[in-house]
Formats: structure tokens, sequence, C-alpha cells
């Protein structure tokens, strides 16, 4: 009764649908009808919408049999696992978020799971970087995206991997490569392990950033410096010759 917002009253001798708003009642109903027809236990998971907020249940359905093993009745009993349900919810929430956040962020981010050596995820901008549908990178290793088109970037990729595994520590590097939609790409990245509750290495994190044009502006900003200090030389020199005439 406390479970349906009712007094005890309100409830004996009424239907389902006099209690629970249709959907639940009917998934009520036909849980119970399963029992019935199967002779089996059965166990259902529901909401029930009361004034302060809807509350969720674990209710067992247990057949009662007769002499016959006809099922002649059922016993019902609920668990209030709100509490759970919220928490669960709560935590989907999160995943979904993380889930558009790293999928939108302008950086490269992919993992491996090192018991299986296979990558698990990347995100739009790996997929974009590459010019290769993540669904060839789910499940496979880093041998087979790039051993044939990219082998001195493959080596590098699989010692830095090595190192954040066997370190524990965040590994950092910066490499060329090129990609398979246009010219060299700069990178910068950086790579973790990430361990179970065991201390032993589960998953391998990597996060990339694109940085040529940034390499592009300091080669040309040295190239200009260079040609300042140059000239500002030749000025001098130019200057102390005719100071001597």
């Amino acid at each position: 009764a406390e479970g349906a917002g009712l007094p005890p009253n309100e409830i004996i001798g009424k239907a389902i649908w006099d209690i629970f708003p249709k959907e639940e009642a009917d998934m009520r109903f036909a849980s119970l009808s399963q029992v019935f027809e199967t002779g089996k236990s059965k166990s259902i998971e529901g909401r029930v919408p009361r004034p302060g907020g809807d509350r969720y249940y674990i209710t067992d359905i247990v057949p009662i049999k007769g002499k016959a093993g006809e099922v002649i009745s059922v016993i019902c009993s609920s668990k209030d696992i709100t509490e759970r349900k919220i928490a669960e919810d709560e935590l989907l929430r999160s995943r979904d978020f993380m889930s558009k956040v790293l999928e939108n962020l302008p950086l490269i981010v992919y993992m491996k799971d090192l018991r299986t050596n296979k990558y698990v995820m990347a995100n739009k901008a790996w997929e974009d970087i590459h010019n290769i549908p993540r669904s060839r990178l789910i499940g496979r290793a880093t041998e087979e995206l790039f051993e044939k088109n990219a082998p001195k970037l493959l080596e590098e990729l699989l010692n830095l991997e090595k190192e954040a595994v066997s370190t524990g520590q965040v590994v950092k590097s910066e490499h060329e490569f090129s990609s398979n939609s246009g010219p060299k790409k700069v990178h910068k990245s950086l790579q973790l392990a990430i361990y179970d509750k065991n201390g032993s290495p589960e998953y391998l994190l990597g996060i990339s950033e694109d940085v040529t044009d940034m390499k592009t502006m300091e080669i040309e900003l040295a190239a200009k410096r260079a040609a300042l200090a140059q000239e500002s030389t030749a000025q001098a020199v130019s200057a102390l010759v005719a100071g001597m005439n």
C-alpha cells in the first residue's frame, strides 16, 4: 500500500488499472499472466508515480500452485530501488555527457584495451584527421592500421605505448605523419595507461593535438627573426665601414 501511495482499503478489491497508470498496469498484467501460464516465478521493474516524484520497485511474482500443479494464485513482493535507479540514471547521464564532450572536442582522443591490444574508442577528430572510418578502427590493433602506410609512425607509437605502460606516467611526444587525406601533419600527443582495481594496466588513453599551423608559424617567425638579425648586422657593418672612412 505504501509503495502504491494508497491506503489498503483503496487497493483491496481493485483492478491493477485502478491503481497504476495504464502502461504500468498493462506491463504488470502481462507479467502476472505469464506466471499463471508458465508456473514460473518472474521479477519485474516498475515505476509508481507519486506526488513527491516517481518511485521505482523490483517486484517478485511467485506462483502458488494447487494439488494438480496448476497456478491458483500469486504472491507479489516489492523492493524500493528508487535510490539505485536515480544513481543509475545519473551515471547514464554523466556517461552521455562525457561521450558528447569527447565527440566534439577539437582534440584527437582514442582508447585501447591493453588486454586485447585492440582499439575500443575514438572520437570524430580521430576519424577526420586519419580519414579512416571508426568502423575500421574499433577492434583492430595499431599494427593493422599503420604497418603498411606508416611504419615509422607505427614504431614510434608502439614505443610510446610501452613506455606509458611500463612507467605509469603520462608520456608526451611530438611527431609527423602523412594522413590519407593530405600533406604531412605535426601532432603533439600524450599517452596514459589506465589501471584496474588490482593495479594491472587495463586501457591506454591517447590524446593528440594538431599543431601543424603553430609549427609553421614558429618556423616563419624564426625565419623573420633571422632575417632581421642579418639585416641589423649588415646595417651595423655598413655604419662601421662608413665611420672608418
